[in-house]
């Protein structure tokens, strides 16, 4: 496979944009963070997709959430005045990792589920958390309308992230097989023959 047709290609630009979009919130007010998975475990956690709780978990826990479960809606405070789950906190987005927010974040006693307008604005934060060890944070791959008051949910992944990964990867390995020179041949040595030595008689007889 030497090159990406069209669909792949569009498939793979969506990709980016959402690594884009994980990029720049892990990039906001980091400085003072403490990560426990390298960038590498980060894109292999991506590529594994899809992310986020099942459509039938998120409805499970909205409808019976428990005394261990918190909600958190990281839209703005306009929008989570105007309707949100119930009993959840609002964190705005830009506001997560503030010092006394994350003490909320990091108590593993509870399961964190993120909320947000889409699973875009959500999956930012999740993989941020991931990355600090923070495996008891969810999110609900979900949009959130506030005045109705229920999620909207994708009948299925738009996108099979791990298909995209390889078969990107199988391309870029392939181009480069491709375009790669050839292997210049090793210089041969040379061979030089070993002098032989005469019987020491044969040598007393030319000394006569």
């Amino acid at each position: 496979m030497n090159k990406l047709n069209q669909t792949q290609i569009l498939n793979l630009l969506a990709l980016l944009f959402v690594v884009v979009v994980g990029i720049g919130f892990i990039t906001m007010k980091t400085n003072t963070l403490k990560y426990k998975l390298s960038a590498k475990e980060t894109l292999a956690q991506m590529a594994e997709g899809p992310a986020g709780l099942a459509k039938a978990q998120a409805l499970q826990l909205l409808d019976n959430p428990g005394a261990d479960v918190r909600f958190i809606d990281i839209r703005s405070t306009d929008k989570y005045q105007k309707g949100h789950v119930k009993d959840a906190i609002n964190i705005p987005e830009r506001n997560l990792t503030d010092p006394e927010n994350l003490a909320v974040l990091k108590d593993s006693a509870y399961t964190v589920v993120l909320y947000g307008d889409n699973k875009v604005q959500a999956y930012g934060p999740w993989l941020l958390f991931r990355q600090m060890g923070m495996n008891h944070v969810q999110f609900i791959p979900g949009s959130y309308d506030g005045l109705a008051g229920a999620f909207s949910f994708p009948d299925s992944a738009k996108y099979d992230y791990k298909k995209i990964f390889d078969e990107s990867l199988e391309a870029a390995q392939g181009a480069a097989t491709a375009t790669a020179p050839p292997a210049e041949p090793k210089p041969k040595k040379a061979i030089v023959p070993s002098p032989v030595k005469k019987p020491a008689a044969a040598q007393a007889e030319e000394g006569c």
